[in-house]
């Protein structure tokens, strides 16, 4: 399927499936649905409505929690089409989806005096308010859930907590055997290479000093050609054959620099296979012996010291790797896996493979028929054990011998310098085989058993955000809905707004102009249809069909993999093989939309065998794209963080924005990211004044909101509500007291995602307030956007306005508001 197919179908089957959908809720909550024509493409026209949650982990899901709870009590909520999600804004938004999800639903939505609507005063058709706060009644038991589940991660004792580490070690474990039959695998193919080396007459040695030469000889000879090549074919030395020529000239050098570092790793295999066990031990008990610690000990413990101490100094060498010290230090910490598994392959050649060559001082006293006791030992390291009966048989005086034991024979001839055992004397079934066979063994049982999807932490992950955030109410108390299904949202008579999950696709494989080096794209899951513009589009109950593990809870999860070896424009290639061996690996591999409709005989095997070992090597090798039976997908954060992109593609008439991403210095990355990526992908731009967000000199911002106007193009415009996590310094006294307590509030890290209830309140009641400095009066988003308007021309300073093309929108957010608005009282 072409791009202009995919959009196509984005247009004539994704979008009007959508629209069926949001006319028949709109009906079904006492709205003008008659707008809502499912015919036709995107366009502001139809008045569409959409609510964008932000990533940021539990802190964005908590700071909208707040908001969305004003949302309700205002009767906005209902107004909402699409609620689009991205990361921990998921988490809010999958539980809205979920303890809506019912006809049930009706007698929670049923108007009522208290909580909220209480605190706001005159309200306009309350509704949707199983999260409300009852005065005198207490809060919601939904509302109480999400509080008690503010440490999702571990909300038990001692064993939830140490279950995480476990979980590592466990994938760490499984990972080892993924990786370990490719480690035989190459211990065989070098003992072939080795022990058939003399059939040629081919000297370790030649290798080290040849095969360079050659090399970087061929990329000299390529060089120096040139003029005289461009002489004489001048007229057929078009751009194309000059093209050719630079990639073959960048392949010559390329291959010379690979064979130069392999020239020192092939003499530590030659070493190796020249070293018997014996002689291995006794080098690393000179090495590691140390006051009664084994050497496997000493060297397993400076290992994990060095690994860890790597550790904690690859943030602040991701974040500084333009500087030589932050560089190093990722490539060091990058070398480790490689190193673990180099140190595997040099250990199983001092096991099993043993080298053909021995000394040449034998030949004299073997043309004497003489077999000393030096001899006699260096044939048993090679696995042949000599009788005292064994006599020598000269072949060939000073060339070639026969070793005759009783019914067996050992030929030994010359090659150069060394004299080498026959091939077929080498393989020692004692110590070949087992190591070949528990290879094949491992290989096998990986290949029918291990699915990467369940080996990484993923389920563990989704399962701890299901038991917290998909939930409903039946009989007045929180049940689970862990189960939900993706294409049984929007049930009739549910209440729930269209749900639209933001996650990326991953393409770090792909070289394409058209990622202008984002090495991802965008994917959604949603009730009718799942996928992207790099996939297209397959109808989600069929996506779940292929995958039976696909579910709300999955979904969510997915869309808040924030740690994983593949991230999207923010990996780190130096990590990515250390993550994928330690398993931290929250990502997802997924049938491609593109192949389910594709369903050959190798496609139905291919999702019958799963996601096996070979999609966790890619996952290492950062070799992934669209075109296999699975493609792999992670946080949306990793592409586009606000979750108000899907929302423009669709032309929405008004977007209501609650931002909740990690930004202390308000610098509004994630913002400026999306009018980017708007102006670029879809011709559209977003004029915004950011200022009166921005800190004034007391390190407030003047207010929590700026009103943003959309131009789609044609005419077309919209308008976009948003609502940033800050501070204006008016907030309630359990607030303030929570921010004097801890200095990096509102902005705390993203990694904590550890709530207790100081915290989890201190974020919901810090987007209740900014929400209710918003919506505090108004009969509906007209008057609310009316008023934002009137009140951003008498607040911001001249010529604050951000357009997204301007090139000005990161020079804009740095300027302070001046006005102050005094808040409605709470």
């Amino acid at each position: 399927m072409s791009a202009h197919e995919r959009e196509d179908q984005f247009v004539e089957q994704v979008f009007p499936a959508e629209l069926a959908e949001i006319r028949a809720r709109r009906e079904r909550v006492g709205l003008d649905a008659a707008a809502v024509d499912p015919d036709g493409a995107p366009s502001a026209e139809r008045g569409l409505v959409g609510l964008a949650i932000s990533g940021g982990g539990i802190r964005s899901a908590t700071f909208a929690l707040g908001i969305v709870q004003v949302l309700s009590a205002r009767g906005l909520l209902r107004v909402v089409d699409y609620v689009s999600t991205v990361s921990g804004g998921g988490y809010l938004g999958s539980c809205i989806s979920s303890l809506f999800n019912a006809p049930e639903a009706a007698s929670i939505v049923a108007p009522t005096g208290g909580g909220a609507a209480a605190e706001l005063g005159p309200v306009v058709d309350v509704d949707m308010n199983a999260l409300d706060e009852r005065p005198g009644a207490g809060e919601a038991v939904a509302l109480r859930h999400l509080r008690n589940s503010g440490n999702y991660l571990a909300p038990g004792g001692i064993l939830d907590r140490y279950r995480l580490p476990t979980l590592f070690l466990r994938g760490i474990l499984i990972n080892i055997f993924v990786f370990l039959p490719y480690v035989v695998l190459a211990v065989i193919a070098t003992e072939v290479v080795y022990l058939g080396s003399h059939f040629g007459g081919i000297e370790p040695g030649d290798l080290y000093r040849f095969a360079p030469l050659v090399a970087f000889g061929t990329f000299v000879l390529l060089v120096l050609s040139y003029p005289i090549v461009s002489k004489l074919f001048v007229s057929r030395l078009a751009w194309r054959a000059r093209n050719r020529y630079e990639l073959t000239l960048a392949l010559a050098l390329l291959t010379s620099l690979v064979v130069l570092v392999l020239v020192p790793l092939i003499a530590l295999a030659s070493v190796a296979i020249d070293t018997t066990p014996h002689e291995a031990r006794d080098a690393l008990e000179r090495a590691f012996w140390s006051e009664g610690f084994t050497p496997a000990i000493g060297a397993a413990s400076f290992a994990i010291v060095a690994v860890m101490v790597l550790f904690l100094f690859a943030g602040k060498a991701s974040a500084n790797v333009a500087r030589l010290r932050g560089r190093l230090a990722l490539y060091a910490l990058g070398l480790v896996v490689p190193g673990v598994l180099f140190a595997s392959y040099l250990t199983l050649l001092v096991l099993s493979a043993d080298s053909p060559f021995l000394d040449r001082s034998f030949g004299p006293d073997l043309d004497q028929g003489l077999m000393r006791p030096n001899f006699v030992e260096a044939m048993d390291d090679r696995g042949i054990e000599l009788s005292p009966s064994a006599t020598v048989v000269v072949r060939a005086p000073g060339s070639a011998w026969t070793i005759q034991d009783g019914e067996a024979s050992y030929q030994i001839s010359r090659v150069g310098e060394h004299l080498s055992l026959s091939w077929r004397d080498m393989w020692s079934a004692s110590d070949d085989l087992p190591i070949f066979g528990l290879g094949i063994a491992i290989f096998l049982l990986n290949g029918l058993f291990v699915n990467v999807n369940i080996t990484s932490i993923h389920g563990f992950y989704r399962d701890r955000l299901s038991q917290a955030y998909l939930i409903k109410v039946e009989d007045g108390r929180v049940v689970s809905n862990d189960r939900q299904k993706l294409s049984e949202l929007n049930r009739p008579g549910s209440p729930a707004p269209y749900h639209l999950i933001n996650v990326a696709l991953n393409l770090q494989g792909v070289s394409d102009l058209d990622l202008r080096g984002r090495k991802t794209d965008f994917f959604i899951f949603s009730k009718h249809w799942s996928g992207g513009p790099r996939t297209g589009y397959c109808r989600t109950h069929e996506l779940e069909a292929a995958d039976r593990h696909l579910d709300l809870g999955t979904a969510m999860a997915i869309s808040g993999a924030a740690a994983a070896p593949n991230m999207g424009r923010t990996t780190v290639r130096e990590l990515v093989m250390i993550l994928t061996f330690l398993n931290i690996r929250l990502g997802y591999w997924l049938p491609n939309p593109a192949a389910i409709h594709r369903r050959t005989l190798w496609k139905r095997l291919a999702y019958g065998l799963g996601v096996g070992p070979r999609f966790l090597i890619l996952e290492a090798l950062s070799r992934l794209d669209a075109n296999r039976a699975y493609v792999n997908v992670s946080d949306g954060g990793h592409i586009e963080n606000s979750a108000i992109y899907e929302l423009l593609r669709r032309k929405c008439k008004t977007i209501i924005a609650i931002d909740g991403e990690q930004d202390p210095q308000l610098r509004f990355n994630g913002l400026v990211r999306l009018m980017r990526y708007a102006r670029i992908d879809m011709g559209i731009r977003i004029d915004i004044d950011l200022a009166s967000i921005n800190r004034a000199g007391d390190g407030h911002s003047t207010r929590h909101h700026a009103l943003g106007t959309i131009d789609y193009g044609g005419g077309e415009t919209g308008r976009l509500i948003y609502i940033k996590l800050s501070m204006t310094g008016d907030e309630n006294p359990y607030i303030a007291d929570y921010a004097a307590h801890h200095p990096s509030f509102p902005h705390e890290s993203t990694a904590d995602q550890f709530f207790d209830e100081d915290q989890f309140e201190a974020y919901r009641a810090l987007g209740f307030h900014a929400a209710r400095r918003l919506f505090f009066e108004g009969d509906g988003l007209e008057a609310i956007v009316e008023k934002m308007s009137s009140d951003a021309g008498r607040d911001s300073p001249a010529g604050a306005a951000v357009p997204a093309d301007s090139g000005r929108a990161d020079r804009s957010v740095g300027r302070e508001g001046r006005a102050r608005t005094p808040p409605p009282p709470e």
